[in-house]
């Protein structure tokens, strides 16, 4: 038998106690893993039986409202209590470690209570420690062979997970079944009874949930209506659209004349259906009927006027008073007008009870809608918009009228241009001016200002409270007027009317030296040859567009220093002036002679002519003007060489000849132009003033000292807004009547620049008619084909003076 020599070393103590205790802790953490485990399963089996049956029940059963909801609410409350109960209370509490290493022995064979054994002298400090060492050997020895998860199990577990997964898959076969049960949601009207108004729809709207009957199935989505409530057994039942892109909801729209006098309805669908509810009808309110009554400013001077047109069409500042009535009494009311955050409130009418009363003043143009309530509470609904049209919003100068007194040389006839819109003054220097203002208002004050010059106030226009006028001085530069007024209505004062002003100047007489020869008006040749002692032959013509008054003859002898001659003033210088009617000629023909022995220097009369000189001479002409000096024309200078004198009888014998012959023609041609001045018919091709080209003349008196033109066809005259319009015609509404003449007067004062009027202040005139094509007149031609002089006229001395100071020749030259 062998010997151990070495015996085995005995198990360290602690480690053993440290095994036992490590694997016992095991055993107990696990114990807790299964009694969590098992609660959830128990849980979950409990759960899904609940939703099992909740599913069944809503198949099967139609539940009052929210009757589901208290029942999940009273499950999750038992839920809870349960998890309470098994799982969070028990969780507070530790494993008896008894239980745990109970639990293990049963697994361990022969392990005679080694365990339990050790659990109870573990903390026995009395117990020797050969004693403890040996139950803890023993302890730990049974410990090494066990297996924890096989030791610690439960069985119910696995029965409980199988009865969760069938219930789970019960829950899963029922929830794909198809519904068998419809329920309705109600969602227009959304509070199901409702009012409406007798011209409107009313529309309804359902979600079907669960079950969605067909179309023709005798259960389908249905709308049931009692237009009887007390008679049920009376009912229409109308069927349900499905609406597109959502099989869910049904629409149905009962069209307003259906509604009739309101009707109690419930939807159907399956087997439910929706509780009664009840459509009310009212009947809306609405407008019956505009009285509208118009108080004008004072300054227009017309007369109130009334209407039943609600679209209000008048000047600025009128008052209006708006009556509307409605199909229901009243209660209160207002005008709201857009662009104004502020509302009109409206008044009662007494006895009226279904009227209410407006008051606004005309200022601006915009759109109005009125509101209203009524005795019930209710209130129109999308009242109609109604225009609010000012004629005249802001305090302008419409249009003028130009008076025109020209020069007295002009024999022009005094003309006024009536209406223009866009005005310009041009005339002659020294034209008296009158301009009359005609405003969109009364005129409390007015002024025209030109640079230069004090300001002009205007001055009120009998009987016109909307018309100022202004006298210019006469004409004398250009220049540019700006008229501005303020109006009674105490409004801004009104933007500045520019008005051009152009004085014109009259020109000088247009003269010319003819040849004397020729047999047509031909110019002389500038250079001829004369003895010293032959005798000039002169031919001429001048010509201007009011009238010539005298011709004078100059001369001078060129050389070093060019020495004046004494003139020779044409008839001794008389006046073309024929007194019957003031007037001139406008063409004079001049012919006289120059005898060269006859001529003299006025410095120096001892001088005579001599061969070798050369003398210059022209015609010079003045005209009638008056504004401010007559106007002097001069023709183009001649030449005459002076050569050796004849001294031959036969030839000085032609010269006497000559001479006698020239002052024969002479004396005949000044006797002929006599008898033309005095009977020669002269008519003054006046042109109208400038604006006027296109208008009629008229002769009819105006308002305050003018004349109204009278016109017919598209150029009327548009009535000025003080005027007062003629009676309506029986039988024709008078507002309407009113309302086409001011929209014919807006329209025809939109025309841009549309004519006036011109026409003399005196009777009818044929001298100072206008040209009908509207073209200014050509002025007349001078004998070269040149146009006469052009405009400049200034006061004229005495006709019968000597302007120049010069007599016959020989007499000095002042």
């Amino acid at each position: 038998m062998a010997t151990l020599l070495d015996p085995p070393k005995a198990p360290n103590p602690a480690k053993v106690e440290e095994f036992v205790e490590k694997q016992l802790n095991a055993a107990r953490r696990r114990v807790r893993v299964l009694d969590f485990f098992l609660t959830g399963l128990v849980l979950g089996i409990l759960s899904l039986v609940f939703f099992l049956a909740v599913q069944l029940v809503d198949r099967y059963v139609e539940t009052p409202p929210g009757t589901g909801w208290a029942i999940v609410a009273a499950y999750l409350a038992l839920a809870a209590g349960f998890l309470y109960l098994t799982l969070f209370r028990r969780s507070r509490r530790q494993i008896n470690p008894y239980f745990a290493a109970r639990q293990v022995e049963q697994t361990v064979p022969n392990s005679k209570n080694s365990l339990v054994t050790w659990v109870d002298f573990e903390e026995d400090t009395r117990l020797p420690g050969s004693i403890r060492s040996a139950i803890g050997q023993k302890a730990a020895k049974d410990l090494k062979g066990v297996d924890l998860n096989r030791a610690i199990e439960n069985r119910t577990i696995i029965w409980l997970a199988i009865a969760a997964g069938v219930f789970f898959l019960a829950n899963i076969i029922v929830g794909f079944l198809p519904p068998t049960r419809t329920e309705l949601t109600l969602e227009e009207p959304r509070k199901g009874d409702i009012t409406v108004f007798n011209n409107q729809d009313v529309p309804f709207q359902v979600r079907v949930h669960g079950r969605i009957p067909g179309p023709n199935d005798a259960d389908a989505v249905r709308l049931r209506m009692w237009y009887n409530p007390d008679d049920p057994d009376t009912y229409e039942d109308r069927p349900m659209r499905v609406a597109e892109g959502e099989r869910r909801e049904f629409n149905l729209v009962v069209p307003a004349k259906q509604v009739r006098n309101g009707f109690r309805y419930k939807i159907l669908a399956g087997n439910t259906e929706t509780r009664e509810y009840t459509v009310t009808c009212k009947i809306i309110p609405e407008f019956t009927g505009f009285e509208v009554s118009y108080e004008y400013p004072a300054y227009l001077k017309r007369a109130p006027e009334t209407s039943n047109d609600a679209n209000l069409l008048a000047p600025y500042g009128t008052k209006a008073t708006l009556i509307v009535t409605t199909n229901r009494e009243v209660k209160h009311g207002h005008i709201e007008i857009e662009g104004n955050p502020r509302t009109i409130d409206g008044q009662l009418v007494e006895g009226r009870p279904d009227a209410i009363q407006f008051n606004l003043t005309l200022v601006k143009e915009g759109a109005y809608r009125v509101w209203f309530t009524t005795q019930e509470g209710d209130k129109n609904q999308d009242p109609a918009r109604f225009r609010l049209q000012v004629i005249d919003p802001k305090p302008i100068v419409r249009t003028f009228d130009l008076d025109y007194e020209y020069p007295k040389y002009t024999r022009f006839k005094p003309m006024t241009v009536t209406d223009v819109r866009e005005p310009q003054v041009e005339a002659l220097r020294g034209t008296k001016v009158v301009v009359t203002a005609k405003t969109t208002r009364g005129v409390k004050d007015a002024k025209l200002e030109i640079p230069g010059q004090a300001p002009i106030v205007g001055e009120p226009v009998v009987d016109q409270p909307m018309w100022t006028r202004f006298k210019l001085p006469p004409l004398d530069k250009d220049g540019e007027a700006k008229i501005t007024f303020t109006s009674v209505t105490e409004e801004s004062p009104s933007a500045p009317r520019s008005i051009p002003i152009r004085a014109l100047v009259d020109q000088a007489p247009q003269v010319q030296l003819l040849d004397p020869r020729a047999q047509e008006d031909k110019p002389q040749p500038d250079l001829i040859e004369l003895p010293a002692n032959g005798t000039l032959d002169l031919k001429g013509l001048a010509t201007d567009d009011h009238g010539v008054d005298r011709l004078t003859l100059r001369m001078k002898v060129l050389g070093a220093e060019d020495r004046d001659l004494v003139a020779k003033p044409y008839r001794g210088g008389m006046s073309f002036l024929r007194k019957d009617d003031n007037s001139w000629p406008t063409r004079v023909e001049y012919k006289d002679f120059v005898k060269l022995p006859d001529l003299r220097m006025e410095k120096n009369p001892k001088w005579r002519v001599t061969p070798g000189i050369e003398i210059e001479y022209w015609l010079e002409a003045l005209d009638n003007c008056t504004e401010p000096r007559p106007n002097l024309g001069v023709s183009p200078p001649k030449r005459v060489k002076v050569i050796a004198p004849v001294t031959e009888p036969k030839k000085q014998k032609e010269i006497n000849q000559k001479n006698e012959r020239l002052d024969q023609e002479q004396q005949k041609h000044e006797k002929q132009q006599d008898t033309k001045n005095q009977t020669d018919k002269r008519d003054v091709q006046q042109p109208p003033p400038k604006g006027a080209e296109n208008q009629e003349r008229s002769e009819t008196p105006q308002p305050g000292g003018q004349q109204d033109s009278k016109q017919t066809g598209p150029g009327d005259k548009p009535p000025e807004p003080g005027a007062t319009p003629e009676k309506p015609p029986e039988g024709t509404p008078e507002h309407e009547n009113q309302t086409r003449q001011v929209e014919e007067a807006i329209k025809n004062a939109e025309k841009d620049k549309k004519p006036g009027d011109v026409k003399p202040k005196g009777g009818p005139d044929e001298d100072a008619k206008v040209d009908p094509s509207g073209a200014k007149p050509e002025p007349k031609q001078g004998p070269m084909g040149g146009p006469p002089p052009a405009e400049d006229r200034t006061p004229k001395t005495d006709p019968n003076k000597d302007l120049t100071g010069e007599g016959t020749a020989g007499t000095s030259r002042p």
